[in-house]
């Protein structure tokens, strides 16, 4: 079995959690259920998280998989649309009668088959998000998280800037339950330096890059704020960049659902002077963490790095460690001896330099 380094906490839990899976008679393989955007708005994130996934699975399964077991990974495109996610989840779970979930994106799609997760008595593991109350109870029994939480990330977001003298801190958020989790985050964190939020600007879920954004521009830049942390998707966090620089170089914060290199791309095309003064929190970073595989992962994706495929490549490698555990013979199923997934709270903040890349704070 391969391992990253990166699996480093383990503890034992003080709860056992039966699971019909594990006691039924071993198939050929292992039936993994994956939901995400590959289509739509947020397609860049499903799309980005397979390019990691893939590669991780034909390499365990090479090394012989779990047990001799095969993953087999089954996914399906939800496009990032709760109601369009819950009916890929029940079909995900009756028809293709997977045996775990994995790696499904975004708050909202998530939070809406918490009640599918109840009621088939489902594992959900590591998926992307960082929403605070996605991790507990009662949904810690069956969502095992990887990733640093929002909470953290807007901690260390809000820290920065204040420490920087920046303390009129504005909010873009998406209005569902990412958007409202993200705006909570960064709530507490300035409620710490006695703050609130300068000015707060929500839009719906959907918006595109291409979309108009000039109203919000205005908005903001009416008795400009020092700073403004970005609570949203890519697209719309590339689109408000784009129309404040027009007309200022306000700093600008982007957390790591928004994801940073997509942000890059899409500003990068349109000019060299539209990708700057950002700071991105990212809860992956292979120059900052001691990570094993990562040569192998280099030789397999090639020289440009993607932090969202590098994360589905992690995950991947942690679920198979965690599922060789669980598939154990002599564990007769229990989920007794968890890993500590959410002591693994590590954010790093990186900033654009002058060649229009990322490099870490």
């Amino acid at each position: 079995m391969i391992l990253s380094k990166y699996l480093i906490s383990w503890t034992c839990s003080l709860f056992v959690i039966t699971l019909s899976i594990w006691a039924n008679t071993p198939s050929s393989s292992i039936k993994v259920g994956m939901a995400a955007p590959f289509t739509g708005p947020s397609a860049y994130l499903g799309q980005s998280l397979l390019r990691g996934i893939e590669p991780a699975i034909d390499r365990i399964n090479a090394s012989g998989g779990i047990h001799g077991r095969e993953l087999e990974l089954i996914y399906r495109d939800d496009q990032y649309h709760p109601e369009r996610t819950l009916r890929v989840a029940l079909d995900l779970i009756q028809q293709d009668a997977v045996d775990v979930l994995f790696s499904f994106v975004g708050t909202p799609t998530v939070h809406k088959i918490t009640p599918l997760l109840l009621k088939y008595d489902m594992p959900l593991y590591f998926p992307f998000t960082g929403a605070d109350f996605l991790r507990k109870p009662p949904f810690d029994r069956y969502i095992f998280n990887y990733r640093a939480s929002y909470f953290d990330e807007t901690r260390a977001l809000v820290h920065h800037f204040v420490t920087q003298g920046k303390t009129k801190i504005a909010v873009y958020y998406q209005l569902d339950t990412y958007g409202q989790t993200g705006l909570s985050g960064v709530r507490k964190a300035l409620a710490t330096h006695k703050l609130l939020p300068y000015r707060i600007l929500n839009y719906r879920r959907g918006k595109l890059y291409s979309d108009n954004f000039d109203s919000e521009a205005a908005l903001f830049l009416k008795d400009p704020p020092d700073a403004i942390l970005c609570i949203s998707t890519y697209s719309a966090a590339a689109g408000l960049i784009k129309a404040i620089r027009s007309y200022s170089d306000i700093p600008i914060g982007i957390i790591s659902f928004v994801d940073s290199e997509a942000v890059r791309i899409l500003l990068t095309r349109e000019s060299s002077d539209m990708f700057e003064n950002i700071v991105a929190s990212r809860v992956v970073a292979p120059e900052l963490m001691s990570v094993d595989d990562f040569s192998y992962y280099q030789s397999v994706m090639g020289p440009d790095f993607d932090e969202v495929a590098f994360e589905g490549y992690l995950n991947t490698l942690a679920l198979a460690d965690f599922l060789s555990r669980r598939f154990e013979p002599d564990l007769n199923g229990s989920h007794d001896g968890l890993m500590d997934l959410q002591s693994l709270k590590r954010v790093f903040l990186f900033r654009d330099n002058a060649l229009n890349q990322w490099e870490p704070l």
